[in-house]
């Protein structure tokens, strides 16, 4: 984070503080507990700062993707074992708070692949087809 302020340093603490709960919720086989805080956990960092810099966005995004992941029997989040969860969100929880990038391969390709624009719209801006515009 650049220029981290008080109030951005608060909310990395309480998205980092919450993914490692979850993590020891997860090796303890309570997977229910995965993102159960999440819209509480938001609440609180929200008004913090409004505009989630870019670490504390990557929090969420991960929280986010960990659950889809529970929801779908740990699938769809390759060379993500149900297992790996718990050690790449304690990963996700240090660079949150440090304001450090993500150095895990595996995550580091997810979070390439997510950052990516997707076909249609690949194809929109090749076509020069803005948004809304009919032809």
């Amino acid at each position: 984070m650049n220029a981290v302020t008080p109030p951005a340093r608060e909310a990395a603490r309480i998205v980092a503080s919450a993914l490692r709960q979850d993590a020891k919720a997860h090796e303890a086989g309570n997977f229910e507990a995965i993102a159960a805080r999440y819209d509480d956990v938001y609440a609180e960092v929200l008004p913090l700062c409004e505009d989630l810099p870019g670490m504390i966005a990557t929090g969420f995004t991960f929280w986010d993707w960990w659950s889809d992941a529970r929801n779908h029997a740990w699938q769809y989040y390759e060379g993500i074992t149900r297992e790996d969860w718990p050690r790449l969100a304690r990963h996700v929880a240090d660079a949150v708070e440090a304001g450090s990038p993500i150095t895990d391969p595996v995550l580091m390709r997810h979070f390439e692949r997510a950052a990516r624009p997707g076909l249609v719209r690949r194809l929109r801006k090749l076509l020069g087809i803005g948004r809304g515009r009919r032809s």
